[in-house]
């Protein structure tokens, strides 16, 4: 999920609360190159308390290869590098796992084939994402995760508010008495399960309007 802190529209505070009123057990706040939306979000989740969400440490990075996802059990002090044999290092070094986002977008900087270097890191990969425009870029993502032997995540990509939950994974955790860590570990296991649903034109079309918006003016 991404927000004003980056290219979203919401804020992380509406975040929180929306991913609390539709249900979600845990959310990761994936702001471009930044953590600081996810520190917002999880200053929040503590305000609101046992009806939080678990927010999950995220950040999607720009690697000279593409974007790629990084989810730590806590905020790392550095931000991660952008070169990809440094943020595997990096997250070795601080208990993260990199999931490579959309792989086959080309219009919005997949990896591609070059996905199986991250698999050092991680055994899952972003199968489904609820923002490709084209169903070839998921069914070419589902293809490389069966050939790589990669277990498949589902990613909202919500940068709307309406977007939120549109694609859910379920997480395998077990039982450490640390959460967030738990669920970093099984998505670096690949003990994971994409939950996808149909997504409307209609909020297609508020998604696609938002970004939009957004390339006119950035200040937005």
């Amino acid at each position: 999920m991404h927000t004003l802190v980056s290219d979203g529209r919401p804020h992380p505070r509406e975040v929180v609360r929306i991913a609390a009123r539709r249900g979600l057990d845990a959310i990761s706040v994936t702001d471009h190159d930044t953590f600081e939306g996810s520190l917002k979000a999880i200053a929040y989740a503590r305000e609101l308390g046992e009806d939080a969400p678990i927010v999950v440490p995220g950040n999607e990075v720009r690697t000279t290869w593409g974007d790629v996802l990084v989810y730590c059990p806590q905020v790392p002090p550095t931000q991660p590098p952008r070169e990809p044999g440094e943020l595997v290092d990096y997250s070795r070094e601080h208990g993260c796992t990199l999931v490579p986002a959309h792989p086959y977008d080309t219009l919005r900087n997949g990896v591609g084939d070059r996905l199986r270097f991250f698999k050092r890191a991680s055994l899952s990969l972003e199968c489904f994402n609820a923002g490709a425009l084209l169903p070839s870029v998921n069914r070419r993502a589902l293809e490389a995760a069966r050939r790589e032997g990669l277990s498949c995540m589902a990613g909202s990509d919500a940068h709307i508010l309406e977007y939120i939950g549109v694609y859910r994974t379920r997480v395998w955790v077990g039982e450490t008495g640390d959460v967030v860590e738990d669920i970093v570990k099984a998505i670096a296991r690949g003990r994971v399960e994409p939950l996808v649903a149909p997504v409307g034109l209609g909020l297609l079309a508020r998604r696609l309007l938002w970004g939009g918006l957004r390339r006119l003016s950035p200040r937005l």
